[in-house]
């Protein structure tokens, strides 16, 4: 009984703050993966004023309500607003607003982090026993799970009963619909995700009463919330309120399931939309003189780049080896979500395990058959994580591939624990040259691969998963097939980048092998140098790369800022990277001649 009271205490205070989320996502159709931040924010301003001034989280509820709500109407009218007009359709505009919502929850991060730093944070309030069916609760947990069954319950009745809130659940069943009845669609918009972001930061001012919190932690809630939200039917205010305690309770009276798990579960089982795909094409191999043109540059860059381990010295050496990875990891991404847009987190999943298949092969096995092997088994996981996912499209597969790295470093770890190793020592006589040719050697084949694939049937059938998917099955097309090959190739790689890679480390553990924050900078980098051309990603790949390590030698703790704001810019000021800029100023001067 002491269990079920328990997870029904954690877990109705849990659905105040998935009801948030749904308001957003569901009625606002914005889905706001730095909610997570929002009730950060919300338990640091508790956490203030009853530190500093001894005001009860209750009262404080009173003041970051109003003022999470302005925040929130402030974030959706200059950064979500504009996504919303210049969407051409319901994929991109899921697209914009993952990489908007991920760079603001970077930058809430790295304030919080600059501010209040990275140390945990709790304090002592109603921290009392109370006596419940013969079982001793705290007075804390009782009052943040009846202040948000309250607030939950008002807000049931106001979206049911009210004519602004029939509104808002009209603009989430049809906004097409409601606006012909003349409701102000984005009015109504605003007014959700500012509704949403206040009752997220207030179920972070409750938590905080009971929960030990710090400026990273906003992602796990955001995970929480989202397989609730997923489990009560995106949209339905109900189903967040029954789906938050039965959750949790599920998550108490069973051995504990990473976050992680769940959110694969839920996303599988309940996912929303379909995904997008391609058409046939004449196969166009034939080799025009600019082709071997451009392949004969390539080569001899690739020699000349090569001779960097033979002149350089000091650091310079470590720094290519960096450069040589990203380059082949964020080419290969680009590879496949450049022509079909879909928004693969799973690179770090993918890499951890090539990194294990060396720390544990080469005790048994010659290093040069580990990456290879790797590879094997990051296609064969490539081709299964594609077979999962071909229901799922935008938002829903995003959440996915992040939520497969962080699953991955909790079975290990699970696995370490139970073994009572903690990491793998991989000592071998490979050293940073070896392992810059193998990266160098690799890259070239990626650009190779990108290269026949983009002038292949597969490559344009391919171009058109991002434009109109439903047109291409029509057209009698295996956008299923398509997809799984395609994105076996990011999951090959990876794993054998990983592989290569592990020498360098000497020991690894999944905390540096399942790293998320890999998964993001790929995703920048390709993104900043355009994923409209195969050499794209290395014109990114190349400024970052000397941003990030400038940053992280002066400023080690605004790491994560840098890359929210990264994540902002490309959105707003390079939708197309460095390549559509390049490729304009071309334009130009070909006008000009």
């Amino acid at each position: 009984m002491d269990v079920i009271i328990t997870g029904l205490l954690l877990g109705g205070t849990y659905a105040l703050i998935a009801m948030g989320l749904n308001l957003q996502y569901g009625m606002a159709r914005i889905m706001n993966l730095a909610n997570g931040e929002m009730l950060v924010a919300g338990g640091f301003a508790a956490f203030w004023f009853y530190t500093a001034g001894q005001v009860s989280p209750i009262l404080t509820v009173f003041l970051v309500a109003p003022v999470a709500f302005a925040a929130n109407w402030l974030i959706y009218m200059i950064f979500l607003l504009p996504l919303v007009k210049r969407a051409k359709s319901r994929g991109q505009l899921e697209v914009d607003a993952v990489l908007t919502t991920f760079g603001l929850s970077f930058v809430g991060v790295g304030l919080m982090l600059a501010f209040f730093g990275g140390d945990y944070f709790s304090y002592s309030y109603l921290s009392v026993p109370v006596q419940l069916l013969g079982d001793t609760y705290g007075a804390n947990r009782l009052t943040a799970f009846a202040a948000s069954v309250l607030i939950c319950g008002a807000l049931w009745l106001w979206l049911a009963r009210s004519r602004t809130g029939i509104s808002i659940r009209a603009i989430a069943v049809a906004p097409d619909s409601a606006r012909l009845v003349g409701i102000d669609v984005r009015a109504m918009a605003a007014l959700a995700f500012a509704l949403g972001g206040a009752v997220t930061a207030t179920g972070g001012a409750l938590i905080s009463t009971f929960l030990t919190l710090d400026a990273s932690t906003g992602v796990i809630f955001t995970l929480k919330a989202l397989v609730i939200v997923i489990m009560g039917g995106v949209g339905d205010v109900r189903g967040t309120v029954v789906a938050g305690p039965a959750g949790n309770l599920r998550g108490q009276r069973h051995r504990p399931r990473p976050d992680a798990c769940r959110c694969l579960s839920a996303v599988c089982r309940h996912p929303a939309g379909a995904p997008t795909g391609p058409v046939r094409a004449e196969n166009h191999m034939n080799l025009t003189a600019k082709d071997w043109q451009g392949l004969t540059l390539a080569a001899v860059a690739l020699i000349v780049v090569a001779c960097l381990p033979l002149v350089a010295s000091g650091y310079q050496p470590s720094l290519g080896v960096t450069i040589a990875m990203y380059t082949v990891l964020a080419t290969s991404w680009a590879i496949f979500s450049g022509p079909t847009h879909y928004i693969s987190l799973a690179t770090a999943a993918f890499f951890g395990v090539g990194a294990y298949v060396t720390g544990i092969g080469i005790t048994y096995l010659p290093y040069w058959s580990l990456p290879l092997i790797a590879g094997v088994i990051g296609a064969a996981m490539a081709a299964l994580v594609g077979l999962a996912t071909l229901r799922l499209s935008g938002v829903y597969f995003v959440i996915f591939t992040l939520g497969l790295a962080e699953f991955l470093r909790q079975v290990i770890t699970w696995g370490q624990n139970i073994s009572g190793t903690k990491g793998i020592y991989v000592l071998t006589s490979i050293n940073e040259a070896h392992i810059y040719w193998q990266l160098l050697g690799l890259a070239a084949l990626v650009w190779l691969a990108g290269w026949l694939i983009g002038r292949s049937r597969l490559g344009f059938a391919l171009r058109i998963i991002g434009d109109d998917e439903v047109v291409a099955k029509h057209a009698g097309i295996d956008t299923a097939r398509a997809k799984i090959l395609l994105f076996m190739l990011p999951g090959g790689v990876a794993a054998i980048t990983g592989a290569i890679l592990a020498p360098r480390y000497v020991y690894i553990e999944p905390l540096i092998a399942f790293t998320p924050m890999l998964s993001f900078q790929v995703v920048i980098m390709a993104l900043l140098g355009g994923t409209g051309r195969l050499w794209g990603p290395i014109v990114g790949v190349i400024p970052f790369t000397f941003l990030w390590e400038a940053i992280s030698r002066s400023f080690p703790n605004q790491t994560t800022l840098l890359l929210g704001l990264c994540f902002l810019a490309i959105v707003y000021l390079l939708p197309k990277g460095f390549v559509g800029l390049i490729e304009a100023a071309r334009r130009r001067t070909e006008g000009w001649t």
